[in-house]
């Protein structure tokens, strides 16, 4: 008979515990456009253009609909554990605002309550129509089998 050794014995649940945990992980994400400070700081007001302002920055995140001469850019970083929704860890945002010559008129720090959820409407859209059961879907499938077969 053989002996079975303690390594063999608990290499597997090791095995099974490492790989379990490891879904457990949190994974940071950065999302749209997360500038620092330090970038923001290097643009001056009147002293910049826009072809400047997307040198430095790059282009913006967004541009107001309503106004071309805004430009937006924000940021932000997501931390996800496994299968849970995403939580909100930092937020960086900036509206920079340029004159009609296209020059930095000024610029301002946007905050997290900045941020406009947007909840979907919870309706749905009617239809016309006959939801087939489980025999009809599959009676359908071998009748287009046997007609795809025969052309």
């Amino acid at each position: 008979m053989k002996k079975i050794t303690l390594l063999a014995l608990f290499a597997p649940l090791a095995l099974s515990a490492i790989l379990t945990l490891s879904g457990c992980v949190s994974k940071i994400d950065v999302h749209g456009k997360y500038i620092t400070e330090e970038q923001v700081k290097q643009i001056e007001i009147s002293k910049h253009n826009k072809n400047d302002v997307e040198e430095l920055l790059g282009s913006p995140s967004n541009e107001s609909p309503f106004d071309g001469n805004i430009w937006y850019y924000v940021g932000r970083k997501t931390s996800k554990t496994s299968f849970l929704n995403p939580v909100l860890v930092d937020f960086k945002g900036y509206a920079i605002h340029f004159n009609e010559d296209g020059y930095v008129d000024k610029f301002a720090q946007l905050t997290k309550e900045d941020l406009i959820k947007i909840t979907p409407a919870r309706r749905y859209t009617p239809t016309a129509g006959h939801e087939m059961s489980i025999l009809e879907q599959m009676g359908s499938y071998v009748k287009r089998g046997a007609v795809e077969k025969k052309k």
